[in-house]
């Protein structure tokens, strides 16, 4: 009996070692592949100064988990502009050099607010966990209707062209509703940094003139509000409507 004992307690070590060590493994995996897609929007650390000045909103969004903070590289104002910030994987707060050079102070605030607000909420992670769900989703339901037609003995052309547009037409009504979180998360980030930071008029003057800030470096509006299907499947609100949502905000705070 003192042998079984002794050997259940064993395992049992055994197992937690094993456990604790895959996912050191694991976690230490994850950091390196991050880092590595991260390394795409740039590699240099910000100075000392902006590092205090962006801490110092960390703490008023009540954020302590460590961040690493990067400049953009050419790459990445190419594609958010030259005046503009980006948090990535909620655990990357990547900002332009231009960013501090250009906008007031309050706009820094309410922009860094805003990316904060993604990393606060983990919204990187939920939308690539809906994403790949909705994935599933469409898979799994074209693969019901090809076994279905496949059960009535109906033809392999029709079971197979049936099953794909299926897929293509649930990938559609996927894509309207993870886009429409997107904006929704959008919405929630700016509203995070105008009621926590009182900035929501810095927000108003920043998206006043985003678009000729963006100009300089030839950086076009990815999305044409104007078409119906472009305000549907857009992953960031219209600056007219976050603007409206920001002013909304100024009586409340």
């Amino acid at each position: 009996m003192t042998d079984l004992c002794h050997i259940k307690k064993t395992f049992f070590i055994v197992t937690v070692c094993v456990v604790l060590g895959y996912s050191s493994i694991s976690a230490s995996f994850i950091k390196k592949v991050t880092d590595h897609f991260a390394q795409k929007y740039g590699t240099e650390k910000v100075s000392t100064e902006h590092k205090l000045f962006i801490q110092s909103i960390m703490d008023e969004m009540g954020i302590t988990k460590p961040i690493d903070i990067r400049y953009m590289n050419y790459t990445g104002l190419q594609i958010f502009g030259l005046y503009n910030a980006m948090a990535y994987l909620d655990s990357y707060l990547f900002i332009s050099k231009y960013f501090f050079t250009k906008l007031t102070p309050e706009e820094q605030r309410f922009l860094i607010g805003h990316e904060l607000g993604h990393i606060k909420q983990k919204y990187a992670l939920k939308n690539m966990s809906l994403l790949y769900s909705l994935l599933f989703l469409s898979g799994l339901s074209s693969f019901g209707i090809y076994r279905m037609l496949k059960k009535k003995n109906i033809h392999k052309v029709i079971q197979i062209t049936t099953a794909v547009c299926t897929f293509a037409i649930c990938n559609r009504a996927n894509l309207i509703a993870w886009t429409a979180l997107r904006r929704s998360y959008e919405k929630d980030a700016d509203r995070q940094s105008a009621c926590r930071l009182n900035s929501s008029q810095a927000g108003v003057s920043f998206l006043n003139h985003l678009d000729e800030l963006n100009t300089a470096l030839s950086v076009k509006t990815k999305y044409d509000y104007s078409k119906w299907w472009n305000r549907i499947t857009a992953t960031h609100p219209s600056n007219e409507d976050r603007i409206n949502l920001l002013n909304s905000y100024s009586g409340k705070i």
